[in-house]
């Protein structure tokens, strides 16, 4: 379901998505860490 896609999206695949968030690296790691890069 396109609902479980989205949600799979949603989130981060990496548990140092949040600091990487917080050191502007999501121009590099916006595709794993959908969540803490507010990809979703």
């Amino acid at each position: 379901p396109p609902s479980l896609c989205l949600a799979d999206l949603c989130r981060d695949q990496f548990s140092r998505c949040g600091v990487a968030a917080s050191s502007g690296q999501c121009a590099s790691l916006g595709g794993s860490c959908g969540k803490s890069c507010g990809g979703c």
